[in-house]
């Protein structure tokens, strides 16, 4: 009995797909001055604010004015496991 119970409640307190943000960043212009981690870092401060866990962090080292999204590896995984549902 004691074990359903402990089973159920930590069913009930696992995080829904909604409770969940990814984090994508990616290099910025040179005018820009925004490395990948401090804009994974603003990141992490928003998501904590908004009482979501962070599901993945996606990352791409080439500026975006040299790459269509769909040419970024970090940007397709993230598209990718958006649109098939990957488990946390």
């Amino acid at each position: 009995m004691i074990q359903e119970l402990v089973e159920r409640d930590l069913k009930m307190s696992d995080p829904t797909p909604e409770e969940y943000a990814a984090i994508y960043a990616r290099k910025s212009t040179k005018l820009e001055n925004n490395s990948l981690i401090s804009q994974a870092s603003l990141a992490r401060e928003e998501i904590k604010k908004r009482n979501l866990f962070v599901y993945d962090v996606y990352e791409d080292e080439e500026s975006a004015t040299k790459f269509h999204p769909m040419h970024r590896p970090g940007f397709k995984k993230l598209l990718y496991d958006a649109m098939y549902g990957r488990k946390v």
